[in-house]
């Protein structure tokens, strides 16, 4: 979970800043605050509230805030395998790509510049480079 999308503040944000969007955040969501609406889950709010009461605990604390920063990072490197030249998938009459999962990637033969592609069973990512229009 990244908690600075719970939070919906920016990684570079301050503690300070943080601890406002977390105290906003806690007057709209708090159980005790907010009287729950026809249109929401039962549960949707006292399960946002637990998100947000995570989000700022991990956030508010130097130590914890680097681990969690390290481990997007380490999320965001490791699910990327792969660059592709869509050059040379035109070469081959080929518009799909293995997966290290044993899937295929299927690639848009009209896509324009770099485009980031999501295998449908796993997390892995590839990049195409697609020539410029």
């Amino acid at each position: 979970m990244n908690h600075y999308e719970v939070l919906g503040v920016e990684s570079g944000a301050s503690t300070e800043a943080i601890k406002r969007r977390y105290q906003q955040l806690l007057l709209q969501i708090h159980p005790d605050k907010k009287q729950t609406s026809e249109e929401s889950a039962p549960g949707a709010t006292s399960d946002r509230f637990v998100a947000v009461t995570e989000a700022w605990k991990v956030l508010k604390d130097e130590q914890s805030r680097r681990l969690h920063d390290a481990q997007l990072a380490q999320r965001n490197t490791h699910n990327f395998c792969a660059q592709v030249d869509a050059e040379e998938l035109r070469r081959a009459n080929r518009w799909s790509v293995a997966c290290r999962c044993g899937a295929e990637y299927q690639v848009d033969p009209e896509g324009e510049g770099q485009v980031e592609y999501e295998c449908d069973d796993c997390s892995l990512r590839i990049q195409v480079q697609h020539p410029k229009p």
